[in-house]
């Protein structure tokens, strides 16, 4: 049977500030997204709420074949939107919403032992944020026999160090970027060169594996005690947005599928540039995803 992997996150509208122009986003949905669009089984699980935006999301999902029937409906809770804004380099910022329906997941009716059945989950410290959604990540994590993947994925003032800390402890696996990786060594007094981190972080945290992402300067991979590193090559950039969690979803379909570690930095590379030029951070095509299927 294929591996399973499992999300808890949330889905809502990125609505870039400069066009108005709107894309379905989330972290956790654009990893799944990728993933399903990868051809590996997975089930999301998220809230929206029961309004325009909720049910423009639904009918959007259902329509590109995504599975929703993870998807809770909030009667009270408005759906996520957030406000995208892009700096003169083109770097995105984001005007994050508090107190809404992805805040309030709820753990879902499974059957004893339902959860066993996924060979990864995957989360990140946003929806932490919430109380409900803290609630119900942590418990799916204790529960889950699986491999646990930790995409950080954060963003101010969304996280606290003992959110960190919790995601750290808990993960198999670790994904961060190079700015990220600044503040989890600020946290934890994580002293010396980028290697020099990873491997301290890996040994305080007993992690299987890290992966850095460096931006346009490729990105470096430490797993069984040693270091892979992937350099890039000049590429064009339309829009950055998605392209850390298009990396993270190539690099779970990877791992899931046992390939070698620089086979795991150039398809996780290459999927992500390739996000790097479309707008918004997944693509509605098929074909788009054709050339990376294994």
């Amino acid at each position: 049977m294929s591996p399973r992997v499992l999300v808890p996150g949330s889905v809502l509208l990125d609505i870039y500030a400069d066009t108005g122009a709107r894309f379905l986003g989330g972290a956790e949905f654009n990893f799944a997204y990728h993933v399903h669009q990868l051809g590996m089984p997975l089930d999301f699980l998220a809230r929206v709420g029961d309004d325009e935006t909720g049910r423009f999301i639904l009918t959007e999902l259902s329509r590109r074949g995504f599975p929703t029937a993870g998807i809770q409906t909030d009667p009270v809770k408005p759906s996520k939107t957030v406000v995208v804004q892009k700096n003169s380099l083109g770097q995105p910022s984001y005007c994050i919403p508090v107190n809404v329906a992805s805040e309030y997941l709820e753990f879902p009716a499974w059957a004893p032992g339902e959860l066993e059945a996924y060979d990864l989950v995957y989360f990140g410290t946003s929806l932490q944020h919430g109380l409900q959604s803290r609630t119900t990540l942590r418990r799916l994590l204790a529960q889950s026999r699986g491999i646990k993947f930790c995409d950080l994925n954060l963003r101010p003032p969304r996280y606290t160090e003992e959110t960190v800390a919790y995601s750290l402890q808990i993960c198999d696996f670790l994904k961060l970027n190079h700015e990220e990786l600044d503040v989890v060594a600020r946290l934890f007094d994580l002293a010396g060169n980028p290697r020099e981190r990873l491997s301290a972080l890996a040994r305080r945290f007993d992690l299987d594996g890290i992966c850095l992402t460096l931006a346009e300067q490729g990105s470096l991979l430490l797993q069984g005690g040693r270091f892979y590193e992937k350099r890039l090559l000049p590429t064009t950039v339309v829009d950055t947005v998605g392209a850390g969690d298009a990396f993270s979803a190539m690099l779970v379909v990877g791992l899931l599928q046992g390939w070698a570690p620089e086979k795991l930095l150039e398809q996780a590379s290459d999927l992500a540039a390739a996000v790097c030029q479309i707008q918004g951070a997944v693509s509605a095509e098929k074909e788009f995803y054709q050339a990376f299927v294994t």
